[in-house]
């Protein structure tokens, strides 16, 4: 928008001069024009840093996080957590929205899933099969905190509320997902047996 109010600037002052109004048009389009150019890519690379944050999760930590979910006690077996971190058990139906939710897990923007859904992504594996592939307390691990089994992985931890960098104040201590939304995901997780 500077461009345009500098071509505005030299149209002003050139008009009082008859010889120069048509020079003055043609620089006041041209700066007009550049200035709409860059206008519209700077709408392209905030629209483009958007899709990326929504992509790698960062919009969980802004929007997902359950306010006052608190991570519990949990013990990690071999590559897995046996007991449910809630007495209910998890619910099948529940967990598929929490899986397809932007606004909770949003795990289908890197991951693709036997769910209705517009698109997927590709970053992650699939899900798939992973039922098959997979035991329940190893879901289980791998929802609460992933880093536990490949620290360079992408994917959040949605259960873990300490050990994290660059946390926002209001969101220190909290999780991404409750206790039971991450039962309600690894109950819909251990129904995926079918392969892709």
């Amino acid at each position: 928008m500077d461009g345009a109010l500098a071509a505005l600037f030299v149209w002003v002052r050139l008009k009082s001069d008859p010889h120069n109004r048509w020079l003055a048009a043609r620089l006041f389009i041209v700066r007009l024009a550049a200035a709409c150019i860059v206008w519209s890519a700077l709408t392209v690379v905030r629209v483009a840093l958007i899709q990326f944050c929504c992509r790698a999760g960062l919009v969980l930590l802004l929007i997902g996080v359950t306010p006052g979910a608190r991570a519990a006690d949990y013990v990690v077996e071999n590559d897995g957590i046996n007991q449910p971190l809630t007495a209910a058990p998890g619910d099948v139906a529940r967990g598929e929205k929490v899986l397809v939710e932007r606004e909770l897990g949003n795990c289908l923007a890197c991951h693709a899933a036997a769910v209705d859904a517009e698109f997927f992504g590709t970053t992650g594996p699939t899900l798939m099969g992973v039922g098959a592939r997979l035991t329940t307390a190893q879901l289980r691990l791998r929802v609460v905190d992933p880093k536990r089994i490949n620290p360079a992985t992408m994917m959040p931890a949605y259960f873990r509320a300490t050990g994290l960098q660059r946390v926002l104040p209001a969101l220190v201590g909290k999780t991404i997902l409750s206790a039971q939304q991450v039962e309600d995901v690894v109950a819909f997780l251990a129904t995926q047996k079918q392969a892709p």
